[in-house]
């Protein structure tokens, strides 16, 4: 499986500085030339509080990719599924929101490194 490289992670890991931006109300992929003309290093795509489809954070994910910016998702909260479905779909990076507790941090990474969500649908644990 060939692997994406991570410009933002590569700058970081050199103490360089990396400069993104958050986008909620994007609709296309004609954000990612801007964010490129601009310098961005890295795209955070909010599908948490935005009205964005999954479909479209994994189109501008693939777009931002093949620009060298890297596209980070955050999924809404108790969607765990929708973070391997956005992994899948191309974006290098997840947040998942209102992780408060060693517990539920666990299930997330468990959750995200499985990239399975058609068996056996992830949940938080109560």
């Amino acid at each position: 499986m060939a692997h994406a490289i991570n410009a933002a992670k590569a700058r970081l890991r050199k103490n360089e500085l990396a400069i993104g931006i958050g986008v909620r109300l994007v609709r296309n992929v004609d954000i990612i030339k801007v964010m490129k003309a601009a310098g961005f290093d890295w795209l955070f795509l909010d599908l948490e509080h935005g009205a964005m489809s999954i479909e479209t954070a994994c189109e501008i994910a693939v777009a931002s990719q093949d620009s060298g910016i890297a596209p980070i998702v955050r999924v809404p909260y108790g969607e765990l599924t929708m973070a391997t479905r956005v992994l899948d779909g191309g974006a290098l990076g997840i947040v998942i929101p209102h992780v408060d507790t060693p517990r539920r941090a666990a299930t997330a990474r468990w959750a995200a490194a499985r990239r399975s969500s058609t068996t056996h649908p992830c949940q938080w644990p109560r």
